[in-house]
């Protein structure tokens, strides 16, 4: 073997240029070393690592750190939920709101409906009585005097229902957007308090 390593210096001592420092040659293992090596491997016994660890605790008295980052995720998450929660308040009660504004409307269009009825059934009963009246007229000042009175009653009623109409609504439009009108002012006053705040 000691043949070998002369071998291996001369080899190495040839191929190295002025620039090149000497370099190692590689270990290779001889049998007896490699079987020498396992041999004590073996024979050494396993020690069993164990770390020993005490933890003395308070059981009312643990403190939690918090780092900015779960701070501002936690306080976002808090801030997400009560605005999903306003924001279905706020839905269900506009909801509602609508819903109120609507049968008020219905129900006030039904008396609009039951007027506008009622007038036209006067004014049909009426112009048929007129009508009786005006066949049985035998001269034309009769008949002018009836014609000229039956037309100024008519424009009466007419005036008065219109009235009667616009007035009824009127107090529907108001009904029905009362409702909507509160709601609209109680965002309003909930928008101003949470920018305030």
């Amino acid at each position: 073997m000691p043949e070998n390593d002369n071998m291996n210096d001369n080899v190495q001592k040839l191929s190295q240029t002025p620039s090149q420092k000497p370099v190692a040659a590689p270990a290779v293992p001889t049998k007896k070393k490699a079987a020498s090596t396992q041999k004590k491997t073996q024979n050494k016994p396993k020690r069993k690592v164990t770390a020993k660890t005490s933890v003395k605790t308070e059981p009312n008295k643990v403190k939690k750190t918090v780092t900015p980052k779960e701070d501002i995720m936690t306080t976002a998450n808090k801030q997400m939920e009560q605005m999903m929660q306003e924001a279905g308040n706020a839905q269900k009660e506009a909801y509602d709101t609508f819903m109120k504004a609507g049968n008020t409307f219905m129900k006030g269009m039904e008396e609009i409906m039951k007027v506008s009825m009622s007038q036209a059934q006067k004014t049909a009963e009426k112009n048929s009585q007129n009508m009786k009246k005006i066949m049985a007229c035998k001269t034309v000042n009769e008949y002018t005097e009836l014609q000229t009175k039956t037309a100024q009653e008519n424009y009466d009623e007419m005036m008065s229902g219109m009235t009667k109409l616009s007035e009824l609504s009127v107090k529907v439009a108001g009904d029905c957007f009362a409702p909507v009108n509160d709601q609209l002012n109680k965002t309003i006053k909930k928008a101003s308090e949470s920018m305030a705040a």
